[in-house]
């Protein structure tokens, strides 16, 4: 259920005296759950409201959040038609105040694929940064049941993640291979990539988890994710650097093999929750600390 508004956002003047008048914002108000449309075969001249009227890029998706709705702490879903998406997207901050009182425990927008088929969604590019990046406070965003393999040409991470953002990782994800020492799980910058629940990874990369710069990986996934055909980690599977925290809770845990380094952690990093079992992430090199980072 939605409702439209207006909203007038104008610069406040110096001593407390009226700005110059502000630009008319309209903007849908929601009042439940809400979904927007992306199909390989959609046009951005669409509305992206119906399956009939899908947009073409995820981007305009994410941008028609941003720019048109007041979430009244709601969920957004971005439902991916089946194929293959030869693009990335960037989600930013929300202009204005159009989060709601939604808490860090939910996504606020959560990008969807194919609930019964993950290999039917893939990701193949990427916008520069990463084949699906967040950035900013208030980025909340959630992906679940999709391939993710960004091996177009000019493509990078898989996920990423920066300054305050949050991403969670809720399930249905396969991670296939990226292009060179690009990384699959990438937290910058005081962000937060949550992989909570169970996952595939498929595929190789520079490294798996990389926290750097303040970021958190959170391990919540309450069972083992499943490496299939030993990929190989160029840099490492795991790495924290720069005041970087990977954090393994509860039950989580990895099934199957791969090559290369299994850990490595400096400049006061810290890996926690292993017990300090050295075998904890795949790998056939035993991994490192150097520089006042711990294994624990």
């Amino acid at each position: 259920m939605a409702q439209g508004f207006a909203t007038n956002i104008g610069p406040r003047g110096p001593g407390g005296t009226a700005g110059p008048a502000g630009t008319n914002i309209t903007r849908t108000r929601l009042f439940g759950a809400f979904t927007l449309y992306v199909s390989t075969t959609g046009n951005d001249a669409n509305d992206g409201l119906t399956l009939s009227t899908p947009f073409a890029t995820i981007q305009k998706a994410a941008d028609y959040v941003v720019n048109n709705l007041d979430l009244n702490s709601n969920q957004v879903t971005i439902q991916l038609a089946d194929g293959t998406y030869a693009q990335g997207v960037v989600f930013l901050p929300p202009t204005g105040a159009i989060a709601g009182n939604a808490g860090l425990s939910t996504p606020l927008v959560v990008l969807q694929g194919n609930s019964g088929n993950s290999a039917a969604v893939v990701l193949t590019g990427a916008n520069g940064a990463a084949a699906i990046f967040a950035s900013g406070p208030g980025t909340w965003i959630g992906i679940q049941n999709m391939t993710i393999n960004p091996i177009t040409s000019g493509a990078t991470h898989s996920v990423r993640s920066a300054t305050l953002a949050h991403i969670w990782v809720m399930g249905g994800v396969v991670f296939g291979a990226t292009n060179g020492g690009q990384m699959q799980v990438y937290a910058n910058t005081t962000s937060t990539i949550e992989l909570r629940n169970v996952y595939t990874i498929s595929g190789g990369a520079g490294r798996h988890l990389f926290a750097i710069n303040q970021g958190l990986i959170l391990l919540n996934m309450g069972g083992a994710a499943t490496v299939t055909g030993t990929p190989a980690f160029g840099f490492g599977f795991a790495e924290a650097s720069g005041l970087g925290f990977i954090q393994v809770l509860g039950s989580a845990s990895y099934s199957g093999a791969a090559t290369g380094t299994r850990y490595a952690v400096s400049q006061n990093s810290l890996i926690t929750g292993t017990s300090a079992n050295a075998s904890f992430f795949p790998g056939n090199a035993s991994g490192s600390t150097s520089s006042g980072g711990q294994y624990l």
